[in-house]
């Protein structure tokens, strides 16, 4: 077992710009930048994504200052392909091109509504849980007015290991982005040498049980993948 804090940090962030989230963008836009700045570490890198119906931008940052220039050239509207966008992103090469050690995480911005994908829920969480990328999904409305999407996001994340958050407002936004931080930093990554490899892929679920019987308890992807 390993501490995650001093591991450089590959974090993707992932936008919905699509009609249904229109009115929520300009309150999470702000506190995306101001909170990005404070969290980026020099050895850290940021990988941006936005899309709708299909992902209309991407970009690579090291520099959390160029993000507010970057979200400029963002395209918003149309329809969403929450789950291909998912699939696509968690595949991106973003996270698996440095053989060094390091933390996979992606936080979704979204309502959790989709209507445009071909590739399924399942689909999405399988290549984020093949690829280690633990999810973060944060959507903006009243917390008490508990909509369909809330739910997609909550599997989402807890299947790979994050967290969902329901926000309303700025402040609450800022918090949720504080407590990711704190999570990634606080983190641990679990090594093991499974018995019995067979060559072939296939999933393997996980429980993580706390030995201290103090009423504590830890939070974990759902399983991973083995590769071929």
């Amino acid at each position: 077992m390993r501490s995650a804090a001093d591991l450089p940090l590959r974090l993707g962030i992932l936008l919905d710009l699509s009609d249904s989230t229109q009115s929520s963008w300009p309150t999470v836009r702000k506190a995306l930048v101001d909170s990005l700045q404070q969290v980026i570490r020099p050895s850290d890198q940021i990988l941006i994504l936005a899309f709708s119906s299909r992902i209309a931008m991407q970009r690579t940052l090291t520099d959390p200052s160029q993000l507010d220039p970057t979200l400029d050239n963002s395209a918003p509207g149309g329809l969403t392909a929450l789950y291909d966008s998912l699939y696509l992103a968690c595949g991106h090469s973003f996270f698996n091109a440095s053989a060094e050690p390091h933390r996979s995480a992606l936080i979704l911005f979204s309502d959790g509504e989709d209507d445009l994908s071909r590739h399924s829920l399942n689909d999405a969480i399988a290549r984020a849980q093949f690829a280690g990328v633990a999810v973060y999904a944060v959507t903006n409305h009243p917390p008490k007015q508990r909509r369909p999407g809330d739910f997609v996001l909550r599997d989402i994340a807890s299947a790979t290991g994050g967290k969902d958050f329901v926000v309303k407002d700025t402040r609450q936004l800022h918090r949720a982005l504080a407590v990711i931080n704190e999570e990634l930093r606080s983190s641990y990554l679990l090594y093991y040498r499974p018995p019995d490899e067979s060559g072939a892929r296939t999933f393997r679920p996980v429980f993580v049980v706390s030995t201290k019987g103090n009423g504590s308890h830890s939070r974990s992807r759902a399983g991973y993948f083995t590769a071929p």
